[in-house]
């Protein structure tokens, strides 16, 4: 008589399954316990959290769904396939699933814009010391980064869409930080067009990155190269000023060097002894200090690979991933 292997998988599979307590074991290891409720309890006093379906099911869902939804975007893995590992002991669609996270993620976004705030010069400079000390850099208070984030929608995109990044070679949006020397993230931008290359962003933001990060020494890659030229046209120079690598050669043939700003190297087909010293000094100051970008794509796999939901969900995640970086900056 053949084996019921039928009956056996079905067995096996459920035996696999985990139970609530284990995702709520798995956000706690990657976020804190102490952190997880204080989510919960921010969720639950806004009044945002009444649109919540399925609170008659049980008396703690509102706080669980919390768990749940930091869960998704934690592991990055889709609501059915969530639901098909976990027994929860109520009953949950994936409608009701996907929806009660939008929900979450939108409040939570609202906490983590709470984390991140502008501190000002005088605590820039308090932390600078921790910046590797390099000649012509001593007055080097901060650091610049932009990264790209992928979408879903690349089959059916034209690369001359604003959403197309480059880099990814894929749809996108695209986000900005300004961090001090612990790596702490003073301003978040995005999400924006990718297509915005980082030297023309700062052109458009110039007057109010000039207002927001007066006494900012900002060290950044060869992307924003032309900002202090951009400052300097409406008369920033002194209160913005940014340290950039000289750009690797592109093979073009050498521009007179006196046409050339002082930071400046597009056109040069070699660059010398002191440029290469420079960009080593610059390299190794950005090195030390962790790109937050990086770190919150090896927590959050929801921003790690692509993000199936709409563009204001992405920035949610994003602005709530870098509270959370902040947080545990603050905290540790």
């Amino acid at each position: 008589m053949p084996a019921n292997t039928g009956g056996l998988r079905n067995r096996e599979e459920e035996a696999a399954r985990m139970n609530y307590a284990a995702a709520r074991l798995y956000v706690e290891n990657a976020v804190g316990s102490s952190l997880l409720n204080e989510w919960k309890d921010f969720v639950l006093a806004d009044p945002r959290a009444k649109k919540l379906w399925g609170k008659e099911q049980v008396s703690s869902f509102e706080r669980r769904m919390v768990t749940m939804a930091v869960y998704k975007d934690l592991t990055g893995d889709g609501y059915q396939k969530i639901l098909s590992q976990l027994e929860l002991g109520f009953k949950m669609t994936v409608k009701c699933y996907l929806r009660n996270t939008k929900v979450i993620r939108k409040i939570l976004a609202t906490w983590g814009e709470q984390q991140i705030k502008n501190e000002g010069v005088a605590k820039w400079n308090e932390y600078k010391k921790l910046f590797p000390k390099k000649r012509n850099l001593g007055s080097m208070n901060l650091i610049m980064d932009s990264t790209d984030f992928k979408l879903s929608g690349k089959a059916s995109m034209s690369r001359k869409d604003p959403r197309w990044s480059y880099k990814l070679n894929a749809p996108g949006q695209r986000f900005q930080v300004v961090c001090d020397a612990r790596g702490k993230v003073q301003r978040l931008w995005g999400g924006y067009s990718p297509k915005i290359y980082d030297g023309d962003w700062i052109d458009i933001m110039k007057e109010e990155l000039a207002a927001s990060f007066k006494g900012a020494h900002i060290v950044a890659d060869t992307h924003y190269e032309t900002a202090n030229a951009t400052f300097k046209k409406i008369g920033k120079q002194k209160q913005v000023v940014f340290y950039t690598p000289y750009a690797k050669p592109r093979g073009r043939k050498p521009k007179t060097t006196e046409s050339l700003a002082p930071n400046q190297s597009r056109g040069l087909r070699v660059l010398t002894n002191e440029q290469k010293e420079w960009n080593k000094r610059i390299q190794h100051i950005r090195a030390r200090v962790e790109s937050p970008f990086g770190l919150i794509k090896n927590k959050w796999k929801g921003l790690k690979g692509t993000f199936y939901e709409n563009e204001d969900q992405h920035n949610y995640l994003v602005f709530l991933a870098i509270g959370v970086h902040n947080y545990r900056i603050e905290h540790s």
